[in-house]
């Protein structure tokens, strides 16, 4: 990790979230995750 994401525009936005999140789990960087997302969830609403 520690890599900054493409920015492949809107449209592939979930795919890349959803890879992301997978990805933190399997290397065991899930700790606080779900707080982080609930709280980026919160900015875009």
């Amino acid at each position: 990790m520690g890599r900054g994401l493409p920015d492949l525009g809107p449209a592939v936005l979930m795919d890349q979230l959803t890879v992301t999140v997978y990805d933190a789990c399997a290397a065991g960087l899930a700790a606080g995750l779900a707080e982080d997302l609930a709280r980026l969830r919160r900015v875009l609403a």
